[in-house]
């Protein structure tokens, strides 16, 4: 009897190790899920913040493209006066 006792004893010392193992176990899950999902929205941030500063750059680089053709165009009118 004292040995069923004993038997029974180890396995609940068992099945409460394992389930605080357990419950670390969650912990650490959770945990890196939260890091996951904190890293994802810093991405989208990051992304969004990127895709406004690509926008930008393109109109700046339409702008400049404008002027440059301005120069080009009052250069060659420019020429042309000169040869004539």
């Amino acid at each position: 009897m004292q040995l069923a006792v004993k038997s029974v004893s180890t396995q609940v010392d068992t099945i409460v190790r394992l389930n605080k193992q357990l419950e670390g176990e969650n912990d650490k899950k959770l945990s890196l899920s939260k890091q996951a999902a904190e890293l994802d929205a810093k991405i989208e941030s990051q992304k969004a913040e990127l895709l406004k500063k690509e926008k930008l750059l393109a109109s700046r680089q339409k702008t400049l493209n404008e002027h440059v053709n301005k120069i080009r165009s009052f250069e060659s009118d420019k020429k042309i006066k000169n040869e004539q």
